[in-house]
C-alpha cells in the first residue's frame, strides 16, 4: 500500500523544495510581520481564521513556486533566471500592498494599458514601490547569484522526469487555488486570482439587460426641473466647467494645523454663487469623471467607456450645447491630448475643438512646465488667449461652452517646485504635499477669474469649479485612489457662479454628484433637445433626496448606492470581504458597518435594488445601444 502511493507521489507530484522556496518563504514572513497592524493595515491575531489565512498563504506561495520549478526544470539557467524574477516580483507586491493598502490589481494593468508606457505613468508605477523593499530584493539576488556561482545551490532544485505529469498536476492544483474563493496573503496568488475574476466572475446577478431598450432616453428635457425654477437668462450664456486635478473637498473651508486656509481663493467666491456641501465625483480617474460631467452617465466599473467602448454612440451635453448653437472646446494642461483617448472620443462627441495648451506653448512658459504639465496660471492665460483667436474668427459670435482640465495637482503631489509652496517649504508628508499642492492650485483660480473678467464678450457667463474626481489624503491612513471606497475617495467641490444672475445659496443636506451637472446646465440655459440620455437630475427645481451612484473600479472593484444618509456598498470580486452599509449623518468616518442591524433590512434591501441602475447602465455601453435611433 506504501510503496504504491510513493510511486504516485514521485510520478505526479513535485515534492523538491530548495533555496527559492526558503527565500520566498522568508520574505513573505517579512512583509506580513512588518506590514500588520500599519496604518491602514488589519492587524495579525492569533484567531482561528487568521492563523488558517497565514498558513493557506504560505502553501499558495509553494504551490506557484514548485509550478513554475516544473516548467523550468529541463535548464539550469531557466530555473535560476525564473528564481530571481519570482523573487523581485513578490518584493514589488509587498511594497505595492503596504503603501497603495491594497494588492495589485490586474484591473490596474488591464484599463490603463494604452497609458502604461507614458513616462510620467511609469513615474508614478516606480513611487509605489518603496527603496527599502527593491533594496531587500537586490540583496537576495545578489546573495543568489553567490549562492549560483560557488555551489550551484540555486538551480540544484530540479524536478525529476517525466515532467509532463507533474505539470499536469500541479497547474490544476494552482488553477483551483485561483478559482476557490480563500483568502491568502500571497501576493502573487492575488493577482492571478484577480486576472480570473476580472475575465471569468460573473458580476452583474440577476439582471436582465433586453436588447435596443436602453431604459435611459427621455424625450425633450422633461427629466429635468422646471425651468421656471432658474432665473431666466439675458442672452445665451458662456458655459465654463473647471476640473481641477484630484480635489479633495475636504480641504475647502478648512485650515492647516498652522491655521492657514488651504484654499482660499476658492473658500472666497463660495458667497457669490451655489455652493454644494456634499458633491459626489463618481468615480476616482480622470476619464471616468469627465463622462459623468459631459455625457451624465455613471462610469463603467469594467474599463475605460473612452477607450474600451470608443465606438459607441452617446450624445453628450457639449453635442446638445453644439447643436443650440454653441461653440464647443475642451482644454487641458497635460501635453499629450491623446491619452485616454481624449482627442478621439471627444472629438466625435460634440467637441468642436479638442486641445492641450502644450502647441501653444512659448519659450517663456518652459520655467512653468513641471510635474504632469504647465502651472495652471498658465493653462488659464493660453486658454482666454485661444478663446480670444476662435471669438474673433466667429462671424455669428456664438457663445462658449468649455471644459478645462487642469493637471497642476497630479499625484504624486511633489513636482510643486520649492519657490511655489506656501504652506510647507520642506514637506514632510503626503498630507504637506498635497496641501501645498492643492493650495497651489487654488491661487490659480484667481488668474482665470481675471482673464475672465477682462473680457466684455465673456461678461455673461456661468462659471463652475469642481474636480475630474477626488483623492485620499490619509482620512483612513490611505493615500492611493485605487484602493478603497470611503467617501474621501469621492467627495470632490462644486460651486457655481453667474454673476449678477444666480444668487448665492449653499446647499447642506441635499448631496449632488457629476451626474447632475449637465442637467443643471440645460435647466439654466435653456437649451433644447428632442430627446437625451442624461442619468443625473437638476439641482433646480424641486430638490429631493435622490440615488448617487459611485465606482470604485480597482482593489477587486466596489459599487456604491449613496441614498442620504445610507450609503451601501458592495466588493465586486473580492473573496471574502463584506457588503458595507453606514449611515453618514452619525457616522461620517464610516467606522460601523450596519449590514447586520436587523433594523436596517428594508433599507438595505431598497439600496441593494437600485444597485441594479449600475450594471443596466453598463451593458448598453457594451452593446453600443446608448444612444438608438428614434422611434
Amino acid at each position: 500500500m506504501i510503496n504504491p502511493l510513493l510511486n504516485f507521489l514521485k510520478k505526479y507530484v513535485p515534492l523538491r523544495v530548495g533555496l527559492t522556496n526558503l527565500a520566498l518563504v522568508i520574505t513573505q514572513l517579512f512583509y506580513l510581520l512588518r506590514f500588520t497592524g500599519k496604518e491602514g493595515l488589519p492587524n495579525l491575531t492569533f484567531s482561528a481564521s487568521d492563523i488558517f489565512i497565514l498558513l493557506y498563504s504560505f502553501i499558495t506561495l509553494n504551490i506557484l513556486i514548485q509550478l513554475i520549478n516544473v516548467i523550468t526544470s529541463n535548464s539550469r539557467k531557466l530555473w535560476f533566471t525564473a528564481s530571481i524574477i519570482l523573487l523581485f516580483l513578490y518584493n514589488i507586491l509587498f511594497s505595492y500592498q503596504y503603501r497603495v493598502k491594497s494588492s495589485f490589481d490586474f484591473a490596474v494593468i488591464r484599463d490603463n494599458l494604452s497609458d502604461i508606457f507614458y513616462s510620467k505613468s511609469i513615474i508614478t508605477i516606480v513611487s509605489d514601490i518603496g527603496l527599502l523593499e527593491l533594496s531587500f530584493a537586490l540583496a537576495f539576488s545578489i546573495l543568489f547569484i553567490v549562492l549560483e556561482y560557488k555551489k550551484k545551490l540555486v538551480s540544484r532544485q530540479r524536478q525529476d522526469k517525466p515532467l509532463l505529469p507533474k505539470f499536469v498536476f500541479m497547474a490544476t492544483l494552482y488553477a483551483a487555488v485561483i478559482i476557490v474563493p480563500l483568502t491568502t496573503n500571497d501576493q502573487m496568488t492575488c493577482f492571478f486570482k484577480s486576472v480570473y475574476s476580472y475575465y471569468f466572475q460573473n458580476i452583474t446577478p440577476d439582471v436582465t439587460y433586453h436588447p435596443s431598450t436602453y431604459p435611459l432616453i427621455k424625450k425633450g428635457n422633461a427629466s429635468f426641473a422646471a425651468v421656471s425654477a432658474a432665473p431666466v437668462p439675458s442672452g445665451r450664456p458662456n458655459v465654463f466647467i473647471i476640473m481641477i486635478e484630484s480635489f479633495n473637498a475636504n480641504f475647502v473651508e478648512t485650515r492647516s494645523p498652522e491655521g492657514i486656509e488651504y484654499t482660499p481663493v476658492f473658500n472666497s467666491h463660495i458667497k457669490e454663487g451655489l455652493y454644494v456641501e456634499k458633491f459626489y465625483g463618481n468615480s476616482i480617474q480622470t476619464c471616468k469623471g469627465q463622462l459623468a460631467v459631459f455625457f451624465s452617465m455613471i462610469p463603467s466599473f469594467k474599463g475605460k467607456v473612452f477607450v474600451d467602448y470608443s465606438d459607441t454612440k452617446f450624445y453628450s451635453l457639449p453635442q446638445m450645447m453644439r447643436d443650440n448653437g454653441y461653440t464647443t472646446i475642451f482644454f487641458q494642461g497635460y501635453a499629450d491630448i491623446n491619452f485616454d483617448n481624449t482627442h478621439n472620443f471627444l472629438g466625435k462627441n460634440g467637441f468642436s475643438y479638442v486641445e492641450s495648451v502644450q502647441p501653444m506653448l512659448r519659450p517663456e512658459d518652459k520655467e512653468h512646465l513641471w510635474g504632469w504639465g504647465v502651472q495652471d496660471d498658465v493653462l488659464y492665460k493660453h486658454f482666454f488667449e485661444r478663446l480670444d483667436r476662435i471669438n474673433t474668427q466667429q462671424k455669428d459670435k456664438a457663445p462658449f461652452f468649455a471644459g478645462i482640465a487642469t493637471i497642476s495637482n497630479h499625484m504624486m503631489f511633489n513636482y510643486v517646485p520649492p519657490h511655489l509652496r506656501k504652506l510647507y517649504p520642506q514637506p514632510q508628508s503626503w498630507k504637506e504635499w498635497y496641501a501645498n499642492s492643492i493650495n497651489f492650485s487654488d491661487s490659480c483660480l484667481a488668474q482665470f477669474f481675471k482673464e475672465l473678467e477682462s473680457r466684455k464678450y465673456l461678461e455673461n457667463s456661468i462659471v463652475i469649479i469642481t474636480g475630474d474626481h477626488s483623492f485620499p489624503m490619509g482620512e483612513h491612513g490611505i493615500y492611493h485612489n485605487e484602493a478603497s471606497f470611503f467617501d474621501e475617495f469621492f467627495r470632490t467641490p462644486f460651486l457655481m457662479i453667474w454673476k449678477n444672475r444666480l444668487s448665492a445659496e449653499r446647499i447642506k443636506s441635499i448631496p449632488y454628484c457629476q451626474l447632475d451637472i449637465a442637467p443643471s446646465i440645460v435647466d439654466l440655459t435653456q437649451v433644447k433637445s428632442e430627446r437625451n440620455h442624461f442619468e443625473g437630475v437638476s439641482m433646480y427645481g424641486v430638490r429631493k433626496i435622490h440615488p448617487i451612484y459611485l465606482i470604485q473600479p480597482y482593489n477587486g472593484g466596489y459599487i456604491a448606492v449613496l441614498n442620504y444618509p445610507y450609503k451601501y456598498i458592495k466588493p465586486l470580486k473580492n473573496a471574502g470581504k463584506r457588503e458595507m452599509l453606514f449611515r453618514l449623518d452619525r457616522d461620517p468616518k464610516e467606522t460601523l458597518n450596519l449590514i447586520d442591524y436587523t433594523e436596517n433590512a428594508t433599507k438595505l434591501k431598497t439600496l441593494q435594488d437600485k444597485l441594479q441602475f449600475i450594471y443596466l447602465n453598463q451593458m448598453p455601453a457594451e452593446h453600443n445601444e446608448v444612444w438608438l435611433p428614434a422611434q
